[in-house]
């Protein structure tokens, strides 16, 4: 008897090969495990992803606030000084920065810190513990020699006068003295009458720049650093905004999932079956009834 291996083709059956059913289980063993590698690649990035932005959004905070303390608060009118002395210890630390607002000198009053220069590189921050009012005269003395010699004395007016008296300017010295010194600055010395005695270097009203507002410790060493490291502080700020974008210029953001385009109302949405679907099983059957009819009318 013969035996005939015929094909049958069947739609949207699948192969029942063993050889067909193994290969599919080790694919699928295979895209499991990658799915697993990809899922902790994923994990693991993102948490990178996430420390490197609170680290880099805490360094730029830091940034920001130390431009707007060191520069911004001179949109105010602020002046900003680096305390590079004890004199005045304990109200203002070495390393620390002043915030110094401009006031009328008429109200300044004893007890108050006053800012003022004493040349054109020199900023000093002292107390005011004494003040002079007045206006300057020239009297014409004569001297030990017999000699006519012109002087200039100051007349001392009180609190509250006018700007101008007898065509004079009224103007104001500062005795000052630094919370850590034991002497004060220049001398001023009166009389039992109070009248004035000696007075040299006493801080003359024009060179007062204001009043210190308030201090922040330790900035002025990262002032003072910006000011002699110019190009390295650009550089860091350069180099900080480089890794501030080095996951974008890596590729470790997130992809963007592109919503599926919507299909019109009253449109087919089936699609024609792929080729896959025609699939062939092999079907082992003995010889037709023909065959078997075709061998009789020989015999």
């Amino acid at each position: 008897m013969w035996y005939i291996i015929t094909v049958k083709q069947s739609v949207g059956k699948s192969p029942h090969y063993s050889c067909i059913h193994s290969a599919s289980k080790g694919v699928a063993r295979f895209l499991k495990q990658k799915a697993l590698k990809t899922t902790a690649v994923s994990v693991f990035m993102k948490t990178f992803r996430t420390i490197w932005n609170i680290i880099t959004g805490t360094l730029v905070a830091i940034v920001i606030i130390v431009a707007l303390a060191l520069v911004g608060v001179r949109l105010l009118g602020w002046q900003v000084f680096s305390v590079i002395s004890g004199s005045m210890e304990p109200t203002y630390h070495v390393g620390s920065i002043i915030y110094v607002k401009q006031v009328d000198y008429r109200e300044i009053k004893i007890g108050d810190p006053i800012t003022y220069t004493i040349n054109d590189d020199t900023v000093v921050t002292h107390r005011v513990i004494d003040i002079v009012r007045g206006y300057y005269e020239d009297e014409t003395v004569i001297d030990e020699n017999g000699n006519e010699v012109k002087q200039t004395y100051m007349v001392e007016v009180p609190e509250g006068s006018a700007d101008m008296i007898n065509g004079e300017e009224v103007h104001y010295r500062f005795q000052v003295q630094g919370d850590a010194n034991d002497h004060p600055d220049g001398t001023l010395e009166r009389d039992e009458e109070g009248n004035i005695v000696t007075m040299s270097g006493l801080v003359w009203h024009k060179n007062v720049i204001g009043v210190p507002v308030f201090t922040i410790p330790y900035l002025g060493y990262v002032s003072d650093f910006i000011q002699n490291n110019v190009y390295l502080a650009v550089s860091g700020g350069a180099i900080l905004i480089l890794l501030v974008f080095i996951p974008d210029l890596l590729g470790m953001d997130d992809k963007k999932k592109t919503a599926p385009e919507a299909v019109p109302a009253g449109e087919a949405t089936s699609a024609p079956p792929a080729d896959d679907d025609v699939k062939t099983e092999p079907i082992v059957e003995e010889a037709s009834a023909d065959v078997d009819e075709e061998e009789k009318t020989e015999e």
